[in-house]
């Protein structure tokens, strides 16, 4: 009995850790992009990276792997290149659903450079031109804003763009161009601090800290000088529960 019940701890382990990675790919790999046209146009790079990975399901989409397509960005009445067919959510005649036509691209920096053109498009102004008034480090509010305006159908979607920043942390890469520099989860240092570090400035440091008996979210974030409520949020535990010894909290600030 104890020798299944350690089976099926250390399956969910490795399903968690093989779910994880393709993800973590998929970051590095366009997150050059992303900040690129953050600095380019204003569209928050969390948002753009977070999208991808909600559009193309981590890249894993057949319109992701077969047209580039990493936004499910349709023709359009513009468009004249490469075309794809997939049934999506476009009706014919008698509310026939039919094959939507998709834009394939060459490559995906192509993708994110047009899903940044289709969001600019002046045509499309009267839908998403409030956005460009949210400060791009308010990611919340834009991923609202995408919602509002009728980028996506799903009632869930906001809320899904938003878990995904803060699962990743992609918020950090909003603000990369502050300091002309992209650091890469694998570029992040692994510090613990004290209480009252000293760290090099213009630098995005990870705390890290393990619990210890007694400890809780709000003696925590005291020892560190954060809001309970954005440790708590980072790391997903209740406030008012006491967190288990030997719990890893991490959260990134940039040092200014």
């Amino acid at each position: 009995m104890i020798a299944n019940i350690h089976l099926i701890i250390f399956s969910l382990i490795s399903w968690s850790i093989f779910a994880q990675a393709p993800a973590d790919v998929y970051i590095q790999t366009y997150a050059d992009i992303a900040v690129e046209e953050m600095e380019r146009t204003g569209i928050p790079a969390s948002i753009k990276l977070a999208q991808g990975l909600l559009e193309s399901s981590i890249g894993k989409s057949p319109l992701c792997t077969e047209a580039n397509n990493h936004f499910g960005i349709k023709c359009g009445n513009e468009w004249v290149g490469r075309e794809m067919y997939r049934e999506d959510d476009d009706y014919g005649l008698n509310k026939v659903l039919t094959k939507s036509c998709f834009r394939v691209f060459d490559s995906g920096y192509d993708s994110y450079r047009a899903h940044s053109e289709f969001i600019m498009n002046p045509v499309k102004d009267f839908r998403y031109g409030f956005l460009f008034s949210i400060p791009t480090d308010d990611y919340e509010s834009w991923a609202r804003g995408l919602q509002s305006a009728g980028y996506a159908t799903d009632p869930e979607y906001a809320n899904k763009l938003i878990n995904l920043i803060n699962r990743y942390q992609l918020y950090q890469y909003d603000y990369a161009h502050l300091f002309n520099e992209l650091v890469t989860s694998s570029e992040v240092p692994q510090i613990t601090p004290s209480p009252s570090p000293s760290f090099e400035a213009g630098k995005l440091v990870q705390y890290s800290h393990q619990t210890q008996q007694g400890e809780t979210i709000q003696s925590i974030a005291q020892q560190y000088n954060i809001e309970p409520q954005q440790l708590d949020k980072l790391n997903q535990w209740a406030l008012s529960n006491p967190l288990p010894i030997g719990t890893e909290l991490t959260w990134n600030t940039y040092l200014p």
